[in-house]
């Protein structure tokens, strides 16, 4: 829970409070997501992986970047796709 002088507010999943007093809540930016309530912080997606845009909810929206393919859903890193 984030807490100020006269509200509390606990940050829905794909948000995060960043500081003590602050009523608040900012979408986490892209590359992190967080799937929990009353964060202050975003998880950062897996190296090499961004997410498509703010606000996301679960490591499944880390995904490789434009040009990019991971070869099987059990690895982490992206490779460049083939000319």
């Amino acid at each position: 829970l984030l807490y100020s002088t006269t509200t509390c507010t606990s940050c829905a999943p794909g948000t995060y409070g960043n500081s003590s007093g602050q009523s608040q809540c900012q979408r986490c930016p892209e590359g992190t997501y967080q799937s929990g309530l009353g964060a202050t912080s975003c998880t950062p997606c897996p190296e090499a992986t961004t997410t498509s845009g703010l606000g996301s909810l679960s490591l499944s929206e880390c995904v490789c970047p434009e040009g990019t393919y991971r070869p099987t859903n059990t690895e982490h890193s992206c490779i460049s796709c083939p000319p």
